[in-house]
């Protein structure tokens, strides 16, 4: 079980444990965001601060729509927050999160995307394409630092 402070376990009232989004929250919304959680309740529409802390202690689910706001104040991608208040949703409604993570885990983010439209621009599809073309694909994403370390 993760501390926030002392004395204050990170875990949910209602299942007793704790979330990978409030452990997220807890251990980078101030740092990435450079704002107090007063400054963050205000900016994403809370009157009250103690709800920025309740979402890091996992007293409280973070409402979907103040996911967005999250995401902008610490620059990281909804990609990468959504699947973790899809777990927490799930466990706090009693229900298996595995089947939607497994579905958002091929949400991509904008970036890779740029490559999927490169292979769609380029009249393939994913479905046609070969190892030999996976490999090479493989091969260019990695880098020429990342095909040096293939071959020493």
């Amino acid at each position: 079980m993760k501390k926030t402070g002392p004395g204050r376990p990170q875990t949910s009232v209602n299942t007793g444990t704790s979330y990978a989004l409030a452990e997220w929250l807890n251990e980078n919304l101030a740092e990435l965001s450079g704002m107090t959680n007063a400054e963050i309740a205000a900016e994403l529409g809370y009157e009250r601060s103690n709800i920025v802390a309740m979402w890091k202690t996992g007293k409280t689910r973070v409402a979907l729509h103040a996911l967005k706001g999250i995401a902008r104040l610490t620059n990281t991608p909804l990609e990468h927050l959504f699947p973790l208040w899809v777990e927490q949703y799930a466990r706090e409604k009693g229900v298996k999160a595995q089947p939607y993570l497994e579905m958002l885990s091929r949400i991509v983010t904008p970036a890779e995307f740029k490559h999927i439209q490169a292979i769609r621009d380029a009249g393939m599809t994913c479905e046609y394409m070969t190892e030999d073309h996976d490999r090479i694909m493989s091969l260019m994403l990695i880098g020429p630092e990342g095909r040096a370390k293939l071959f020493t």
